[in-house]
Parts: structure tokens; C-alpha cells; sequence
């Protein structure tokens, strides 16, 4: 996922979520979300750039802070529910 104001790009390898400086044009961080290792992982972004939210096959969802640069929560849903991503308020 390219950032709103163009200058970083997003993705995620499994658990990982990785980021990248298109000014640099370097990796600016490597963030272990603490999903499981095993399980197969989606990614979205907030409209507004501001999180993003990794979510396990299993239920599990870490949301990073694109800001802080780090997950600010964690918790599991049930599998077959649907996760509203809107703007940070």
C-alpha cells in the first residue's frame, strides 16, 4: 500500500509488515505483529494512511500506526466476521 502523501510504501511478507522509503529508497522498518508465524495474512489500509491492519486466517488482528511506527493493539475476532476499516478519529 502506497501512503497518501506518496512518500512510503507498505507490505506485508506473512506476519511481517515492512516498509519502505520511496524518497530513500530503502526499508525503513521491519515490524513483527505477533500473528502467528504460520498462518496466512491480509492486509488494509486505513483511507487516511494512518493504520494498518494485518489479520490471520485465524481470527487474529494487529493494527500498526504508521506514525509510531509499532502495533497498538492486538485481538482476535471470529474468523468469519468482517473488520470495518475506516479513519482514525
Amino acid at each position: 500500500f502506497l501512503t497518501p502523501d506518496g512518500t512510503h510504501l507498505y507490505w506485508n511478507v506473512n506476519y511481517l509488515i515492512v516498509g519502505f522509503d520511496l524518497t530513500t529508497r530503502k526499508i525503513s522498518s521491519t515490524v513483527n505483529t505477533g500473528l502467528p508465524s504460520t498462518s496466512e495474512a491480509t492486509m488494509y489500509m486505513a483511507q487516511d494512511g494512518v493504520r494498518i491492519w494485518l489479520t490471520s486466517a485465524g481470527g487474529t488482528v494487529a493494527v500498526y500506526d504508521v506514525g509510531s511506527g509499532g502495533v497498538i493493539a492486538t485481538f482476535t475476532a471470529d474468523p468469519l466476521s468482517a473488520i470495518l476499516i475506516g479513519p482514525a478519529n
